[in-house]
């Protein structure tokens, strides 16, 4: 193995201990300015390692295998000298990537991921994305549409897109999921999803997953929104405020959609909320000071910095409703009948 088949498979295993042992956005609590310096440093070096490999080779042909179980979608192998392998959720337009690592991912979709869900339609310099994501993106999910749009906007503005980007673009062109008509770009399908982890861990692809079927399905998002908005104000801030504290820049003020679908993909996932994610927050609203923006979660967790009981019974309240909205989705009943059965039956 040459130096530049061993810089792919040594980023595939730090992507895979990334997430054990360091922050990843989304799913953890945010860290200190010096490790995001530290990983804007990482994000850097791996940009030029697939600069050299990438560069001077023609993109390979793309094809989108079908996969039925997410089981079948984390085994995907990324192919060696390639960033990402790419999938399709069989008899669905819902369009899922695997990368190579955690850092690839982000440099192929950070600058996307602002288009969509942070400040809506702009496109932003590379200098200044680092300002906005301090750490790495657990997954990425957009619809197709968005996707379209953003390429076609980078392309207006003259922005020059990193290596990742531009393979990203080669990939969704050639298979005609986007068509190029001039200087702008239009989707092929309507309501298709796409969808991408790097390391995957079940928790993860069911989230990522889940953003899939809520962009193609009307009548799951219908039901989503229902249930989003039939809640109480005041809880509705506080479960955004829950979501922003996992260290991600969203602007649900602009955007109620992007409100509902977090909230959907979040707290369906009841059993690792509670164990996992609420106490690493609960330990920073503990050092939180007033004018801090997690202070005001205070009131919501106990003195062993888990949620308070009566918060607890709301989220565990809330996760069996969005979990009963499964029945408004095809998707979701194609997925589960293709699950594998718990072990020890």
């Amino acid at each position: 193995m040459d130096r530049r088949d061993f810089l792919p498979r040594l980023a595939q295993t730090l992507g895979a201990l990334t997430l054990c042992g360091r922050f990843v956005r989304g799913f953890a609590h945010p860290q200190e300015s010096a490790t995001s310096r530290t990983e804007a440093a990482q994000l850097e070096r791996r940009l030029r390692e697939w600069e050299r490999i990438l560069l001077p080779e023609a993109p390979p042909a793309t094809r989108f295998p079908s996969f039925r179980t997410l089981q079948q979608w984390a085994a995907a192998q990324v192919p060696l000298r390639q960033p990402f392998v790419t999938l399709k959720f069989e008899g669905y337009p819902i369009y899922a990537l695997k990368f190579a690592d955690l850092a690839t991912q982000d440099l192929a979709g950070d600058r996307l991921s602002v288009f969509a869900e942070v400040r809506k339609g702009v496109v932003l310099p590379d200098g200044e994305l680092r300002k906005i994501f301090p750490g790495y993106s657990a997954g990425k999910d957009f619809r197709m549409a968005t996707v379209a749009a953003f390429f076609t906007a980078a392309t207006m503005q003259g922005v020059i897109l990193n290596v990742l980007e531009q393979r990203l673009l080669s990939a969704l062109t050639q298979s005609k999921l986007l068509l190029s008509q001039k200087d702008a770009y239009t989707t092929s399908q309507k309501d298709a999803a796409l969808i991408s982890v790097a390391v995957p861990r079940p928790d993860i692809l069911e989230h990522e997953f889940n953003h899939a079927v809520y962009f193609t399905e009307e009548p799951y998002r219908t039901a989503c929104i229902g249930l989003w908005n039939s809640l109480d104000r005041g809880d509705r801030e506080v479960f955004e405020s829950l979501m922003i504290a996992y260290g991600f820049a969203y602007n649900f003020a602009e955007d109620p959609d992007l409100a509902a679908r977090e909230f959907v993909a979040f707290f369906r996932a009841t059993d690792i909320l509670l164990s996992d994610y609420l106490p690493s927050i609960g330990r920073d609203v503990a050092a939180s000071k007033p004018g801090d923006a997690l202070y005001r979660l205070r009131p919501y967790f106990a003195a062993d910095w888990r949620l308070t009981q009566e918060w607890r019974n709301r989220v565990i309240g809330v996760g069996g409703q969005l979990r009963e909205l499964e029945r408004h989705s095809e998707v979701y009943r194609r997925l589960n009948a293709n699950r594998p059965p718990p072990q020890g039956r």
